[in-house]
């Protein structure tokens, strides 16, 4: 027997409060997915600082581009900072 499952869901992980206000106006827009917030209760740094575009309905973007294409590192929600702040590391020790 093949189960047919006709739902979706919609699973926003923000790394900071630009991209949970992006997160909240993509899910009121899905009026038939249901969505899921996964929030933090950790103080997190503001990792963009511009809002003119909703990058997060896109359901994932580049927020930092290196001279070295060596290591990709992709990560969501509280880990976000930690990957540019690694990045950053790893660009300076070259």
């Amino acid at each position: 027997m093949v189960a047919a499952y006709d739902s979706n869901l919609n699973v926003f992980r923000p790394a900071d409060t630009i991209e949970t206000a992006e997160c909240w106006a993509a899910a009121l827009t899905h009026l038939s997915t249901p969505s899921v917030l996964a929030l933090t209760r950790q103080s997190l740094p503001t990792v963009r600082t511009s809002a003119a575009e909703n990058l997060s309905a896109k359901g994932g973007y580049v927020l930092k581009e290196c001279d070295r294409a060596d290591v990709t590192f992709v990560a969501t929600g509280s880990e976000v900072a930690l990957a540019l702040e690694t990045a950053d590391l790893c660009q300076q020790k070259g």
